[in-house]
């Protein structure tokens, strides 16, 4: 019998091509390899042997060779055009091995390149159909197929069908990565020569260490703020000796929480041999100026940044490369991307998943986990930590609650706090009076009290609260407008202009929605902010007095004329409205804000798990009946969003120019990300009725008329279109 092929080259002899055996084996190894993490490199090496067996058939073998202009030796009369082949080893373990091992090792072969199946469809639409040429072709693997050890995880009772969707999902990973890997390997070497180079644990360690005694050094030692970040980064240091598994980092805001976090996680990555640290961040914004202040410390080789925004370059570059599977010593990613990606059952999403076995992944501003699909993320956060090798860091100034106790016993278990008695710097720390006003606050009542402070932040709930105030402000010196409805680069540009007038002291008013909470450092002398969440508040209040220069900031918190809150913004300023009853003088401690948690998860008990993710017909799932594609559904943002870009200066039209003569392919709508702002799809529609956007590329909108986009505030969306565009400067 003819040698059977896995991979060819165009336009190369079959004796350049690679023979499938030597493809099943290298897949077979590699993904054993990534597997032996969380003890389960024989399922992995199983299905790496079986994961291409279809293509043995006569009519794939026929097209390979037609597809390279050339005839089959012994089986050209077979050519059907293109076979499919990822059935064959799945019916092979299917109808071989055990009930639970057929099922998980046919699934994630049946998958690897169109994804993992529902059991019934996997059944119906694959496993049961009959192909007797097999047989004959297939014996000798059947004679040598073994059945893999038993399952490595330890089960919980009450969710061991969730353990066992995560397992496959985490063997799906290593399979895929590994198939994808060694036909890069053989199609495109020079790809898998770029992926080399990245810098180690220990290597950025040491960076680290360096760089944090240089900062260290020049910090103003009568600060006592810098006093207080120096004792939380000792508690870090130290802590990182503690055993792998969960923990929590309480500091308030402003106490160096960034680079405490970042010092627990190298250190406790280069004791237990971690292979890598998962910075998981819920914005953007926060994204990028993380990914700064991480590239100032540990060079711009150590960090790899992915989320929508950011532009990877070259096609080879090794960033962009290590994006595909985070096989990068230190990744920055968001919440979305992440725990979208834990519970996909596509190839691409989660083939960096077995990545996270044996890792430190810290989890900044817990809190910002959206309560609809709190219980899965949980889950996974336990699942991770108890059988997958990973040390856990919750990162907070408002730690959530999210641990178990009586009353919320999903909660996550033998969680450690990394600072001992962290209460005290909450005290040291307190840099801010609080102040809450009874009465409904007009946008003129805001403006007045702006026009006599020369720097004062507001920050509203809604778009519709912001716009008002700013418009009663515009005009007045130092007057300026943040929302989401302002492109990246054009917030980038005016928070740069707000950063220079509050160090040199000119006057600086600014009105904001919640995006300025999002991790931005400024430090404004007075913060108002309106009624919300007890976290959104403390969050304000992080942008008061935040270097501690002055005795105290004075943060006032009020309640907007207009219509109450609708949805979770009603449940979060319930659960404040019933803290302020035990804790109105002291609102910010940590005992208020776990009162305040109780308080929202109680009233949004009914709303963590939308997808019944983690108590779904448990039973089912624990007989491997699974619904991969049902979970898929999962989102941990609402997604009925789209993107407009916004011709904000010679670069964007730049790009707009080049999307409509190449189309919107991944390198340009990356760089197009800093230019775009996302509205509801309704909006969208309203503006498109209005004759203001225009499709440039499938599926990509502009901006077509620039009177809608005002210089200080942003995109006028529909629901602002009654605006004077004659007022709106061009």
């Amino acid at each position: 019998m003819a040698e059977a092929y896995a991979h060819t080259r165009l336009g190369m002899p079959p004796e350049t091509w690679q023979p499938l055996v030597d493809h099943h084996r290298a897949v077979a190894e590699l993904a054993g390899q990534f597997a032996a993490r969380f003890g389960a490199k024989e399922w992995a090496r199983c299905a790496g042997l079986l994961h291409d067996l279809g293509k043995m058939r006569p009519a794939f073998q026929a097209y390979l060779f037609r597809e390279n202009g050339l005839r089959h030796p012994e089986h050209d009369h077979a050519y059907i055009g293109k076979s499919s082949h990822a059935d064959a080893g799945a019916r092979l373990v299917w109808a071989s091995l055990g009930k639970a091992e057929g099922a998980i090792l046919s699934n994630l072969i049946a998958g690897h390149h169109a994804g993992l199946y529902d059991t019934a469809d996997l059944e119906q639409h694959i496993l049961k159909q009959d192909r007797p040429s097999d047989n004959a072709l297939f014996s000798p693997a059947r004679a040598t197929l073994q059945a893999p050890a038993k399952i490595g995880i330890s089960p919980r009772k009450d969710r061991f069908g969730f353990q066992l969707a995560f397992f496959v999902r985490m063997l799906f990973s290593c399979l895929v990565d590994a198939d994808y890997l060694d036909t890069e390997g053989f199609c495109s070497p020079e790809r898998t020569a770029a992926r080399s180079g990245a810098a180690t644990i220990p290597e950025l360690l040491k960076r680290f260490d360096a760089q944090i005694a240089a900062l260290q050094n020049a910090a103003d030692p009568t600060l006592p703020v810098n006093a207080c970040r120096r004792e939380i980064l000792d508690h870090c240091l130290s802590a990182s000796a503690q055993t792998p598994g969960l923990f929590s980092l309480t500091v308030p805001t402003g106490g160096g929480k960034t680079l405490s976090s970042l010092a627990f996680a190298l250190q406790h990555a280069a004791r237990y041999g971690k292979d890598r640290v998962i910075y998981v961040i819920p914005y953007t914004s926060n994204i990028e100026q993380n990914a700064d202040v991480f590239r100032r410390f540990l060079g711009d080789d150590a960090v790899l940044e992915h989320h929508a925004s950011f532009d990877f370059g070259g096609d080879d570059d090794r960033n962009k490369l290590a994006s595909e599977n985070w096989d990068a010593p230190l990744v920055i990613t968001t919440t979305a991307q992440f725990f979208d990606s834990l519970f996909s059952n596509r190839p691409s999403k989660c083939r960096k998943l077995h990545n996270l076995a044996n890792s430190v992944i810290i989890f900044d501003e817990v809190q910002a986990l959206p309560v609809k699909e709190l219980l899965p993320c949980m889950a996974a956060m336990q699942e991770v930590a108890d059988n997958y090798g990973a040390s856990v860091v919750l990162c907070s100034a408002t730690q959530p609650g999210i641990t178990q106790r009586k009353g919320f016993e999903d909660g996550l278990e033998h969680v450690r706090e990394i600072v001992p008695e962290p209460q005290r710097y909450f005290d040291r720390l307190r840099r801010t009076r609080i102040t809450v006003k009874s009465e409904p606050q007009s946008a003129a009542d805001i403006a007045a009290v702006f026009r006599t402070e020369p720097q004062m932040l507001a920050v509203f709930n809604t778009r519709t609260q912001a716009r008002d105030a700013f418009g009663a402000l515009r005009g007045t010196e130092g007057a300026f407008h943040l929302s989401a409805l302002m492109c990246p680069a054009h917030r980038r540009a005016a928070l740069a202009e707000i950063r220079e007038r509050l160090r040199t002291g000119a006057p600086c008013r600014v009105v904001s929605t919640q995006v300025i909470e999002a991790g931005v450092d400024v430090d404004f002398p007075v913060v108002w902010r309106a009624f919300a969440g007890l976290d959104s508040i403390a969050q304000a209040a992080g942008r008061c007095n935040r270097e501690g220069r002055r005795p105290c900031g004075a943060v006032t918190v009020f309640r907007p004329e207009g219509k109450d809150s609708k949805g979770d913004f009603n449940r979060r300023e319930a659960a404040t409205k019933a803290t302020l009853l035990k804790h109105k003088n002291d609102l910010l401690q940590p005992e208020a804000i776990a009162a305040y948690f109780d308080a929202y998860y109680f009233y949004s008990r009914d709303a963590m798990d939308s997808l019944r993710l983690v108590h779904r017909d448990d039973d089912a799932r624990a007989r491997c009946c699974f619904l991969f594609e049902e979970e898929a559904k999962f989102a941990l943002i609402d997604s009925t969003m789209d993107g407009i870009l916004i011709p904000w200066d010679a670069e964007a039209d730049a790009l707009a120019s080049q999307i409509r003569a190449q189309g919107a392919h991944r390198g340009v709508m990356r760089r197009a990300q800093q230019y775009s702002v996302q509205v509801y799809r309704w909006e969208l529609e309203k503006l498109t009725e209005a004759g203001a956007v225009e499709l440039i590329a499938e599926g990509v909108r502009m901006l077509k008329n620039m009177r809608l986009y005002d210089r200080e505030t942003g995109l006028a969306t529909s629901g602002e279109l009654w605006m004077d565009a004659g007022q709106l400067v061009v």
